[in-house]
């Protein structure tokens, strides 16, 4: 109780100096495995007081409904939350990823765009990877763009298949693999909205 006291101190002196602390859980997945309902309520309250006013970013591959433990009150801490799902880029999104490229002082030609979406298709992730490594390479070597795009296609085709095994794993515990067998292979027989939403 007295770390919660000197916690609730600490966001009301951060607010009265005029800030606003931004606090962000990667793989909150493990988190009903640590925190249990008094530590979700308190989050709840940080985030709902208006002394403290706590921001929270969870990133999980489940919903937050479905960690949070059962109690039956109304109130419950995944309510405060606006759900933001991974999608995939549409043609808008690609248009602005790549002018923030540009903005950056990074130019790329067509080319470079069309073959970097024909390895990467509408994946912002597989965008980034790529682009990460593209752009470390010349950052590291002289720049002849061809040559690095092909040395990076070939590593990153490794590296994916050496993530084949583990991706295939995570799918069978999550239990989405029926689900996503059934959307790209069909035929769909069971999947419901919330289903292709999680997968």
């Amino acid at each position: 109780m007295e770390k919660r006291r000197y916690i609730k101190k600490i966001l009301k002196l951060i607010k009265l100096k005029g800030f606003r602390l931004i606090s962000i859980f990667d793989e909150f997945d493990n988190a009903k495995n640590i925190l249990d309902l008094n530590d979700f309520q308190f989050l709840r309250e940080l985030s709902n007081n208006p002394e403290t006013k706590l921001a929270l970013l969870t990133i999980s591959r489940k919903t937050l409904q479905e960690l949070e433990p059962e109690n039956g009150a109304l109130s419950n801490f995944y309510q405060i939350f606006t759900d933001l799902r991974l999608r995939l880029f549409g043609l808008n999104d690609q248009d602005l990823y790549w002018n923030r490229v540009r903005l950056n002082g990074i130019e790329v030609s067509p080319s470079y765009t069309n073959l970097a979406s024909y390895y990467c298709g509408s994946h912002p992730y597989l965008l980034d990877v790529f682009n990460h490594e593209v752009f470390n390479n010349i950052s590291q070597s002289e720049i002849n763009l061809d040559q690095i795009t092909i040395n990076v296609i070939k590593e990153l085709n490794l590296k994916m298949l050496n993530e084949y095994e583990s991706i295939v794993k995570l799918m069978i515990d999550e239990g989405i693999e029926r689900y996503l067998m059934q959307m790209v292979v069909g035929p769909v027989y069971d999947i419901t909205q919330r289903d292709v939403e999680k997968s």
